[in-house]
């Protein structure tokens, strides 16, 4: 188990994501137009196989909910973000990390009090 608890981590990792998504929709937007489904699940295996990892270690440790196979939950919470980003793209919602970050972690189990702290903090990092 690392020493910063899997929560934080999902926490940081959400942030990264949707600051980097956010500066460069319009090469995702290319990336899927341009790549099959499974193109995109081939370039993105490493990165799914490790946030499905730190999933189970969250499971494991009670911070993530169990209700979901740890590689089911990890793919339900990318596709959210996914979702969320295309959002922004269409003009439905603005939104910086932090509500972002909020929704994925409470999507993941963890109380919309600590999810919210968790936001927070990751936002006001990067």
């Amino acid at each position: 188990a690392s020493q910063c608890p899997a929560d934080e981590q999902i926490a940081r990792f959400t942030s990264e994501v949707w600051d980097i998504g956010d500066r460069y929709r319009l090469l995702m937007a290319l990336a899927q137009r341009a790549l099959t489904r499974a193109g995109v699940a081939d370039l993105l295996a490493p990165v799914r196989t490790a946030v499905s990892e730190l999933i189970a270690e969250g499971q494991a440790d009670g911070v993530f909910t169990t209700d979901l196979p740890a590689a089911v939950l990890s793919d339900a919470l990318a596709t959210f973000t996914l979702t969320l980003l295309e959002a922004q793209d269409s003009e439905a919602w603005a939104g910086d990390s932090q509500p972002v970050v909020t929704a994925v972690l409470v999507a993941a189990g963890v109380s919309h009090a600590r999810a919210k702290r968790l936001g927070a903090r990751t936002s006001n990092i990067l």
